[in-house]
């Protein structure tokens, strides 16, 4: 699987499926979550969202997991929900590993080949920058997938270098 880092806008990211962080309902900040893609993605997707929302138990969605949509009015066909966990110094980084595992495990079961996605943890909810690149790319390239091409998206030049380089500190060689 190639892993790659860009500066863009997830809701214009040519991929099959795009990632859409849920903060874990357990916090402090219950539903907070990344509204804007959800508004990109037009009222089908909207629609389908809250349909999960109505149909799930309060509190049911765990740190870790992750189901999609439909993409909607998104350039992506799919939109993945990820549940986040917010970041404490109790909190596992397995949780935060859990949900990459789960979104290329959705991904697959899609027939996902390019998959777009805010570094987990590096949008809100936040996690330290070392923390969320050593579990984004140790995740993302020790897991079995038949996803081909993960971009992580950030909004800034600036961002998308101190990744990078975060990101090759990381990889091997």
């Amino acid at each position: 699987m190639r892993l790659r880092v860009v500066v863009g806008d997830l809701a214009r990211e040519p991929a099959d499926a795009v990632v859409r962080p849920v903060v874990d309902r357990h916090s402090r900040l219950l539903g907070r979550a990344d509204p804007d893609l959800l508004r990109a993605a037009g009222p089908a997707a909207e629609a389908a969202y809250a349909e999960l929302m109505a149909l799930s138990e309060p509190g049911s969605w765990t740190a870790g997991e992750a189901v999609s949509t439909t993409g909607g009015d998104l350039a992506a066909r799919w939109l993945i929900h990820v549940v986040v966990p917010v970041f404490t110094v109790r909190r596992p980084e397995h949780l935060l590993a859990a949900g990459y595992r789960n979104v290329l495990a959705v991904a697959d079961s899609l027939g996902v080949t390019t998959l777009a996605m805010a570094p987990l943890g590096m949008t809100h909810p936040y996690w330290p920058l070392d923390i969320a690149t050593r579990v984004a790319t140790g995740t993302l390239t020790n897991t079995i997938t038949r996803v081909r091409e993960v971009r992580l998206v950030v909004r800034t030049p600036a961002a998308c270098d101190a990744i990078a380089e975060a990101v090759a500190r990381e990889l091997p060689g």
